[in-house]
């Protein structure tokens, strides 16, 4: 299980956080999982923008989940 990744401010937009997925995703695949699924925040546009961009779609919109804190369930279906 992967609980969180991030990447410094500094070191970001260069492609790290694309590459650290990539990673996971084939890990996943090789592993035999049918599905990844991941939290996010709404408000995080560049995260959420990258997931999209690596296939993961939308699930869940989770109204005040946690901490009263609005999060989306993403997944990637492999």
């Amino acid at each position: 299980m992967l609980s969180s990744i991030c990447i410094h401010p500094l070191h970001q937009r260069k492609g790290l956080g694309e590459a650290l997925l990539n990673h996971v995703i084939e890990y996943c695949k090789q592993q035999k999982c049918h599905k990844i699924t991941l939290y996010t925040l709404p408000v995080l546009v560049p995260a959420m923008n990258l997931y999209l961009k690596l296939g993961f779609v939308p699930e869940a919109y989770l109204r005040k989940e946690w901490w009263n804190i609005d999060f989306l369930k993403m997944s990637k279906w492999l």
